[in-house]
C-alpha cells in the first residue's frame, strides 16, 4: 500500500444520517472517504473505481446484505481492510 493510497475509505450505510455522522469521525480519525454508497453494489463499484483500501460496512443494509459485498471483497487480488457495523443485534427480517 503506497501512501496516496493508504487511509482512503469508502463507507456504505443505507442511512444517509448516519454515513454523515460516520464521515465526520473518519475524517477526524485521519481517514480520506473517498465515496459514499447506500447499497452493496455500489459500496463494490466504489472500492474498484477509487482504489480504496478501508471499507466501512453496515452489515444490515436496505437493498442488499454487507456480508455478501464481504465474500465478494475476498475473492479479488487487492488486500482490503473491512470494518462492519450494525444496528442490529440479529439481522432484521426483510422480504427479498
Amino acid at each position: 500500500m503506497t501512501e496516496a493510497t493508504a487511509n482512503r475509505a469508502v463507507l456504505c450505510d443505507d442511512d444517509d444520517v448516519l454515513r454523515s455522522v460516520v464521515r465526520r469521525m473518519m475524517d477526524d480519525a485521519g481517514y480520506l472517504v473517498v465515496a459514499e454508497a447506500a447499497d452493496p453494489e455500489a459500496a463494490l463499484e466504489a472500492m474498484e473505481s477509487t482504489g480504496a483500501d478501508v471499507l466501512l460496512l453496515d452489515l444490515a443494509l436496505e437493498t442488499g446484505r454487507g456480508e455478501d459485498v464481504i465474500t465478494d471483497l475476498a475473492t479479488r487480488q487487492r488486500p482490503v481492510r473491512i470494518v462492519v457495523f450494525s444496528a442490529y443485534v440479529s439481522s432484521p427480517q426483510r422480504s427479498r
